[in-house]
């Protein structure tokens, strides 16, 4: 929905169980992020079994919310292969997009058509950098490092809009609140 020349903020909301993700979605959040055990910053929270993924995106789907799989953690070399794994349940699934620190994670989502995010985790909090991971890898939505004020979220925005031009609208700005 556009409003004024804006869109509409995505309301989303974190779940780790069925019980939390119907909560969710009956409160009325556009979209659930979700872990799968071992693999996201999540990891003291409860998250859902790989097996659970797909009634997870069909569930959000139903009540008309997308399904955002948050695998934003380190992988080293020896968790690749589940890493991708993962990422082509995530395809076959129906997630909406995968939230992402490790540069693995964005390399496989974009290889296997799904899209990216970029978690708060990767720290980003300045335009360039986004700029950067915008013309190189097309991510189009970053969760912004928790430390930025409204002003250096404003100065980001501006900023952007010099270094891209009419192309800084493709780039959505989440923020923690």
């Amino acid at each position: 929905m556009v409003v004024y020349g804006l869109r509409k903020p995505e309301l989303m909301a974190p779940a780790g169980d069925m019980i939390s993700l119907r909560a969710a979605l009956e409160a009325g959040a556009d979209a659930v992020y979700f872990g799968i055990v071992s693999m996201n910053m999540r990891a003291s929270a409860k998250n859902f079994a790989v097996y659970e993924m797909a009634e997870v995106a069909q569930l959000c789907h139903d009540y008309g919310a997308r399904a955002y799989l948050a695998m934003n953690t380190i992988i080293y070399d020896s968790e690749l292969e589940l890493a991708e794994e993962l990422v082509i349940q995530a395809v076959s699934a129906g997630v909406d997009a995968v939230i992402c620190w490790d540069f693995a994670i964005l390399d496989l989502a974009l290889r296997h058509g799904l899209k990216a995010f970029v978690s708060t985790q990767m720290s980003v909090a300045n335009s360039s950098a986004l700029a950067f991971l915008y013309r190189h890898f097309g991510v189009k939505r970053f969760v912004l490092a928790r430390e930025c004020t409204l002003d250096e979220i404003v100065s980001i925005r501006r900023n952007l809009l010099a270094q891209l031009g009419s192309e800084a609208s493709a780039i959505e700005l989440e923020v923690f609140a």
